[in-house]
């Protein structure tokens, strides 16, 4: 297992949450 692909991985599940919580935000304002 590559560090290089270890932290994509880390760096999409980030993106990903931030996207979903941006979402929730939308949906409560």
């Amino acid at each position: 297992m590559r560090p290089g692909g270890y932290f994509e991985t880390k760096l999409d599940r980030k993106l990903f949450l931030l996207v979903l919580a941006l979402s929730l935000l939308q949906e409560i304002l």
